[in-house]
């Protein structure tokens, strides 16, 4: 007479245990989100170093010495970039023409009136303090948070970070919220699909660099006529 092997009983771990990461992750993301409406930025210079100690400093700190993992798992690689630059491409093009239509039909766009005060200030707004902000954010929403909830939330990692991202917008109009809710939902698609955040963090900045670029023109134009 044999004698069957009784089956090993395997245990579920604890639910803070087994989810460790993700909480850890999840509550660092409404401490950072916490912190930065609590403390208002009125100077341009605030909101810059505001920017990136939250959504750069604050990520990367946490990912390699909390969480200790490779900044790839989190979209610092160049990933496929035969799928992220041609999406990066059809935003790039997409919603530069909303915004010319928008600011053609003298809609005004508060955060980007600064541009349009001289060409230096433009250099320095548009090239270096709007391309460091946009890629701090991509750093949180879509890396972060996106690809850093994705194992256990999946596509709803996405909409996390959509979300928290509008939140930034909540006091501006109701056409500038929409706006950047979709550009944070087409963003999140480019990292979902491409695995980096490099290609969505250029388009939204070559988006605003655009949209300064017709402001600019236009604001000279009215000077001139």
């Amino acid at each position: 007479m044999t004698i069957s092997p009784q089956p090993i009983k395997r245990f579920k771990k604890p639910f803070f245990q087994e989810n460790r990461r993700e909480l850890l992750i999840g509550f660092c993301a409404v401490l950072i989100m916490v912190v930065r409406f609590l403390f208002p930025m009125e100077l341009v210079g605030e909101w810059f170093w505001i920017n990136i100690l939250l959504f750069l400093i604050f990520p990367l700190i946490t990912i390699k010495f909390i969480l200790k993992e490779d900044l790839k798992n989190f979209g610092f690689s160049w990933g496929n970039y035969k799928t992220g630059i041609p999406m990066a491409l059809i935003t790039i093009t997409v919603f530069s023409l909303i915004s010319y239509f928008l600011i053609k039909a003298k809609y005004k766009f508060s955060f980007y009136i600064p541009a349009a005060e001289s060409f230096w200030t433009f250099l320095w707004f548009d090239l270096l303090v709007m391309g460091i902000v946009f890629f701090s954010r991509e750093v949180f929403f879509r890396g972060f948070i996106q690809l850093g909830l994705e194992k256990k939330l999946g596509i709803y990692a996405v909409l996390g970070g959509v979300f928290l991202n509008t939140l930034l917008f909540l006091q501006s109009s109701w056409t500038e919220i929409i706006l950047v809710f979709l550009m944070s939902l087409v963003a999140g698609a480019i990292v979902w699909r491409s695995r980096s955040i490099a290609y969505s963090s250029a388009a939204l900045w070559i988006i605003s660099l655009t949209a300064d670029i017709i402001i600019i023109r236009l604001v000279n134009q009215a000077i001139s006529g």
